[in-house]
């Protein structure tokens, strides 16, 4: 196979996993926007990070993810921290409730995966899950 074709293959599962599973899980949050929860999603789980850095790693213009942060800070999910050597940088983490938020959905997604699943069989969701481990650790070494 050549690595075009595994790069499409992979794009293709990202992007039904994707309308599947987390798209259903995204609409069942009341008044929250995709762009929110990807923005939420993004800081769970790692360092206190910027705006900058955030738009980057979302492949989202800078001026929209500010926009976006500071909503998401109002509606206190998002703690803003000004550097001690430069007060101009701000780095962004989420508050408790963002990690109970955050948590909530991915436990929503898990779920809905697992309703989805119900009807298989237990030996394609062993082999599936298989070679999803070995996908995953593939994708961490890359």
């Amino acid at each position: 196979m050549e690595n075009r074709d595994f790069a499409k293959v992979m794009f293709e599962c990202s992007r039904e996993l994707r309308r599947t599973f987390l798209d259903k899980e995204i609409s069942k949050k009341d008044g929250m926007p995709k762009s929110f929860m990807s923005i939420l999603d993004a800081l769970q789980g790692r360092e206190r990070m910027t705006v900058t850095k955030l738009s980057g790693i979302l492949s989202i213009p800078q001026p929209n993810c500010s926009r976006s942060v500071n909503k998401i800070a109002e509606a206190g999910y998002i703690k803003k921290i000004n550097s001690e050597l430069d007060k101009r940088v701000v780095s962004l983490e989420l508050t408790e409730e963002g990690h109970k938020l955050v948590d909530n959905f991915h436990e929503g997604i898990i779920d809905e995966i697992s309703s989805n699943i119900d009807g298989c069989r237990y030996e394609d969701i062993e082999q599936l899950n298989h070679h999803l481990a070995e996908v995953y650790k593939i994708l961490q070494n890359m």
